[in-house]
């Protein structure tokens, strides 16, 4: 959903004479972004070195998996001291005089590395904040009430414990349970691999641990 109204966004700002692009911590988030919102796109970490490579300071025998700051002196005369990831691009941000819109779920994945910025921002109420709520991917009834119950829950650990249970309450007809670990993991192997290659491309398999992954 977040995506998809980011195409609707990029189209609205484009027609106003802006030039959008996207920036991603992750490769694949990044392409994503890309392919489904128009919005051309890379990484945080290649949207700084591309940055820094006009500025005139890139070293490309640097190692880049241990990269946490980047030298943009050749942009303007200010200092690029900032060691976490989110002041880089705000200080790339103040100095091409652009705007940073943050898109995610601050409740949904744990930030990587040290400190939750963003969800620091949004709980403290730093930054303006927009709320999508109106959920299109559930179609059938009471899925999407169920859906709408962990999602749209309360933060107060004791309310959403309720909700959970009460969601799982709505699709439990569509629950099948294996207390033995090893007939449960037979059985789902066996069911995606009886699939068609369309049914198999539409299905998802989740596990609670990497040990149950390479098992199947």
């Amino acid at each position: 959903g977040k995506t998809f109204m980011l195409k609707n966004a990029r189209e609205v700002l484009e027609s106003q004479g802006y030039e959008v692009k996207g920036m991603s911590f992750a490769g694949r988030a990044a392409e994503e972004l890309e392919h489904d919102s128009g919005i051309k796109s890379c990484t945080i970490h290649s949207f700084l070195n591309n940055l820094e490579k006009e500025s005139g300071n890139f070293n490309p025998a640097q190692d880049f998996d241990s990269k946490h700051k980047w030298n943009l002196e050749g942009i303007d005369e200010a200092s690029f001291v900032n060691n976490n990831l989110m002041n880089q691009v705000m200080e790339a941000a103040e100095k091409r005089n652009a705007k940073v819109v943050f898109v995610g779920d601050n409740r949904q994945l744990q930030s990587i590395g040290a400190g939750a910025a963003y969800d620091t921002l949004i709980r403290h109420n730093m930054i303006d904040a927009v709320t999508l709520e109106n959920i299109k991917r559930q179609k059938d009834d009471p899925l999407l009430k169920a859906v709408k119950l962990v999602a749209l829950g309360s933060d107060d650990p004791a309310v959403s414990k309720k909700e959970v249970a009460q969601s799982v309450s709505l699709i439990a007809d569509k629950i099948v349970q294996y207390q033995d670990r090893d007939e449960r993991l037979s059985v789902i192997a066996g069911d995606y691999s009886c699939q068609t290659e369309d049914g198999r491309k539409k299905s998802i398999i989740l596990t609670g641990s990497n040990h149950d992954r390479h098992e199947i």
